[in-house]
């Protein structure tokens, strides 16, 4: 790693303040160790860089526009001062790293298994009813399909890391499995996959047609036929609790009534008096905890094969659909559309339209989906040790980098 200074800073600017002020010229990771002396009331600030980061680079960047109100200049220094860090190294901000689409650095692990989730999502999501096939096979139901299925990404993905030229994001590392492993292949290896299954169980080969497996599903449920049925039994609902509130002792006997039994009556007799009150409150309860709430916008999720055409391509698409666009900063294929929900029917009735000389594969981002856990599928090479839940960190990281982006 490289360290790099910035002279001129304000006496009264703190690490994190410096680090705002320069983060859009590096637009890559970095963080602050701390301040040195400098001239006419200003400190020096020294920033260690990432690896992936030219400091010539970065120098050049952060003094060729100025930075905010202030004279602030960055150099390459002749020797770092032997300075006492910071008590927390300060790194850039999560929010403005996000805003700046600046990603995570991932460890070579880290990669594989957050490719690995996002190319096992993607044949979920085109073949919606592999869920439901791998649901079928194995022990009890355990999905032994897809978790096969899942080894063999895995161990594609390890390879290419391995094997190639450094990669260091996983929107290389998903494009160069797609390079070596073409969409075209998958339903093969699919019914390959469970065929093997199969023949290990001794069971016939089960016959399956891809279209068989890429049907849309309609929507799982209709919110008006279920406030329709909630409607319909909650005046059954009422009328019970009704009578059982009615029915209720509220009598005290003093001679054979314990002090416990005497206070269950004051409760009672309380009780009896929200009786007026009981069927509002039901219907409440039942319409808030019962119904399922459904948002004014949906997330749709779309592919493409065997790449994603240019936002230039892409825009004008998304616009006549009335939907806003956000490319995935990790699959080299991915474009995810916020629509309001009643654009949904037309957005997933132009599946497989083609643009730019590419088939786009369009789906709801709710479809059931098994998260294959790569824990016990062995280790990447040289990382032997690294942290599953790490990874596993990464993911939710980014899965919440989408609501935040709308």
């Amino acid at each position: 790693m490289s360290v790099i200074a910035v002279g001129g800073v304000p006496m009264k600017y703190n690490l994190v303040r410096v680090i705002k002020l320069v983060a859009p010229a590096i637009k890559g990771h970095f963080e602050g160790l701390n301040f040195a002396p400098g001239s006419k009331n200003t400190k020096i600030c020294y920033l260690r860089l990432s690896e992936k980061l030219d400091p010539l680079q970065v120098v050049e960047n952060i003094n060729s526009k100025p930075i905010g109100t202030t004279k602030i200049k960055a150099f390459i220094p002749d020797h770092v001062p032997d300075l006492p860090l910071a008590s927390k190294l300060k790194q850039i901000p999560q929010k403005l790293r996000k805003s700046l689409r600046i990603p995570p650095e991932l460890t070579p692990r880290q990669l594989i298994v957050t490719t690995h989730g996002l190319i096992m999502q993607e044949m979920q999501a085109k073949y919606t009813g592999l869920y439901k096939l791998s649901a079928k096979t194995g022990k009890k139901g355990n999905h032994e399909l897809l978790n096969t299925i899942g080894q063999v990404v895995f161990d594609r993905l390890n390879e290419i890391m391995k094997s190639g030229p450094p990669i260091d994001s996983c929107f290389k590392l998903s494009n160069s499995y797609r390079k070596k492993h073409p969409h075209f292949g998958d339903f093969q290896f699919i019914l390959s996959t469970l065929h093997q299954l199969q023949d290990a169980e001794g069971k016939p080969r089960e016959q399956i047609q891809e279209n068989e497996l890429t049907v849309i599903p309609v929507e799982r449920y209709n919110i008006d036929s279920i406030l329709a049925t909630c409607n319909k039994y909650n005046d059954k609902i009422i009328s019970k609790i009704l009578d059982h509130v009615n029915n209720l002792k509220t009598e005290v006997n003093p001679d054979n009534d314990s002090a416990e039994e005497a206070a269950r009556v004051k409760v009672r007799e309380q009780l009896k008096k929200l009786t007026p009150y009981l069927p509002n409150i039901i219907r409440h309860t039942v319409n808030k905890y019962f119904v399922p709430h459904q948002t004014s916008n949906v997330l749709v999720w779309v592919y493409g094969e065997p790449y994603l055409p240019k936002k230039e391509v892409m825009a004008p698409w998304a616009s006549r659909l009335r939907a806003h666009s956000a490319r995935d900063q990790r699959m080299y294929n991915m474009l995810v559309l916020r629509a309001p929900r009643h654009a949904l029917p037309a957005l997933l009735a132009a599946d497989g339209t083609l643009i730019g000389g590419s088939k786009l594969v369009i789906r709801p981002s709710d479809l059931p989906m098994l998260k294959v856990r790569v824990g016990s599928f062995g280790t990447q090479a040289g990382a032997p040790n690294e942290s599953m839940n790490e990874a596993m960190d990464v993911d939710a990281d980014f899965t919440e980098e989408w609501n935040e982006q709308w």
